[in-house]
């Protein structure tokens, strides 16, 4: 199902599960001994997930659904889906844990990391840092969760460097900065399959004797293990 409003409150495209699974199941993207089993968990989780995500918005007032989101579009073919970043969550947090800034490379905006140009007025001083996060799709490493509009003025006045502060996966997911349910798991399975290239190709140095002791620490046996119903 699909949820719009008029204030851009929230942006959940119907998903096309039949997409997800042509997209993963014609071009396999590594060799795995149980690469369907895992793809059809993954699945029942996605599916699983987005019930209960028109079920988490049913319950929560409109008032109570977070104002200032980031939305970022993605796909996998013709499995088209969006992440929903609560930027207060993600600024609340850098500031709270006091995450530390670093300088790096403003064109390492749109190589490495994913951004998007958004001209007009920007809700904070052009000094605060930008927050990104690890998103690793496609040539991308990362993306900008908070300071697209800051980035926008400061590439305009071609300035070489910039402030970041990088939130963690880890605690994207803790913290709320995902707040929905079916977003958690597409993040979440966005960085297994990263992870899992990594150690199908490295198996034995980290510490793995099998492509099944693999297959038992994914997500959807651990995390997500109550969501993935057949």
């Amino acid at each position: 199902m699909a949820f719009y409003n008029d204030n851009e409150k929230i942006k959940k495209c119907d998903l096309n599960f039949n997409g997800f699974y042509e997209y993963f199941m014609n071009d396999k993207i590594f060799e795995f001994e149980y690469y369907e089993q895992w793809i059809n968990g993954w699945l029942n989780v996605i599916k699983e997930a987005d019930k209960q995500t028109e079920r988490q918005l049913e319950m929560m007032s409109f008032n109570s659904i977070p104002d200032n989101i980031f939305f970022q579009d993605a796909s996998f073919g013709d499995f088209d889906f969006t992440l929903n970043f609560d930027i207060d969550k993600a600024f609340e947090f850098v500031n709270k844990y006091n995450v530390t800034k670093k300088e790096i490379m403003i064109n390492w905006f749109g190589m490495d990391i994913m951004w998007n140009e958004e001209n007009g007025q920007t809700r904070h001083d052009i000094n605060e840092p930008i927050i990104i996060t690890d998103l690793p799709l496609g040539r991308f490493k990362q993306v900008v969760i908070d300071g697209n509009h800051r980035l926008t003025k400061l590439k305009k006045d071609n300035v070489a460097t910039v402030n970041v502060r990088e939130i963690l996966p880890l605690h994207i997911l803790q913290h709320g900065i995902l707040p929905y349910v079916v977003d958690q798991v597409l993040y979440t399975f966005i960085l297994e399959t990263t992870s899992f290239n990594y150690l199908l190709n490295n198996l034995l140095e980290e510490g793995y004797k099998s492509h099944e002791d693999l297959y038992k620490i994914s997500n959807i046996h651990n995390t997500f293990k109550t969501l993935n119903k057949s």
